[in-house]
């Protein structure tokens, strides 16, 4: 008896579907195979593996690509970033900063006391307080320079200062070990220059000036100092170099002053980093 071979609707419907499924594998095996920088050896594996698996591994491995190029656009991205921050800055990298004092708490009579960043502010040689946020020199005690002085942590560095009333005989000091052993960096107006100055054993060893700078009111001074090298900036500018190793432990910065002059002097901020900056130029007077 011979078997009726009639295909039934849904037996025709299998085959359908299994045709269209056989297509769209095809389609995709070719999509992948364009897109695929392996070529022939894909196509190899496509038989060997089966279209289904071979699709499998190649959608991972498209995934893996996307991950991967994600991550590269997120790096050019922030290297992006990174570039227009430091061009925003003029190029200058910030370090972190050490100690900081703005001087705006409440007016004191006979102590600075504790720097806006922590360290506690030690006076030698005379009486220092604070009237109308800014600090000042009440008067030298017992010797011709007085200092406030605080523990910068660090050796090397950038210390910047910003006397926001200029006097004869007030600056910075840097690389303070004692009264006897320090650098000074103070504004001598007569002269139209800041005079650099290196005390040791109670001696004045160095002395040397930044030419003829600025000394208007609020003129910002800065010392950056790693190892023998000494780079001294007024408003920014850099206006003398000096190699020296003397005291080159020492960790202590501050204010200095000499001389009854001094006393009339304004130091508005006072700030120390642990990197050597190059500080931005003010607008201020040169």
């Amino acid at each position: 008896m011979l078997r009726d071979r009639t295909e039934t609707p849904h037996a025709k419907a299998r085959q359908a579907r299994a045709s269209t499924a056989a297509l769209v594998s095809s389609v995709a095996i070719r999509e992948a195979l364009a897109s695929s920088s392996n070529g022939a050896g894909d196509a190899e594996d496509a038989e060997q593996i089966g279209p289904d698996l071979w699709l499998i591994r190649t959608r991972h491995r498209r995934l893996s690509q996307r991950w991967l190029l994600g991550i590269a656009v997120v790096l050019v991205a922030a290297a992006g970033l990174i570039g227009l921050s430091l061009r925003a800055s003029g190029g200058h990298t910030r370090h972190p900063t050490l100690v900081a004092d703005a001087f705006t708490r409440a007016d004191t009579r006979q102590a600075l006391g504790t720097a806006d960043s922590g360290q506690a502010w030690q006076a030698v040689h005379g009486v220092w307080a604070i009237r109308d946020h800014a600090a000042r020199l009440v008067r030298i005690t017992g010797a011709k320079s007085s200092f406030a002085v605080v523990d910068t942590g660090s050796p090397d560095g950038t210390v910047t200062l910003t006397e926001s009333t200029v006097a004869p005989g007030a600056g910075l000091v840097f690389r303070y070990r004692d009264p006897s052993n320090y650098w000074a960096i103070e504004a001598a107006p007569r002269y139209g220059t800041w005079a650099i100055r290196k005390v040791s054993g109670g001696r004045q060893i160095v002395g040397a000036n930044t030419g003829l700078s600025g000394l208007a009111n609020s003129t910002t001074v800065t010392v950056r100092f790693k190892g023998t090298a000494i780079d001294v900036f007024v408003n920014g500018v850099r206006r003398h170099t000096l190699v020296d190793s003397d005291f080159s432990n020492a960790t202590m910065a501050g204010l200095e002053a000499t001389g009854a002059g001094a006393t009339d002097a304004r130091w508005a901020s006072f700030r120390t980093s642990t990197g050597v900056e190059t500080p931005s130029t003010t607008t201020g007077p040169r």
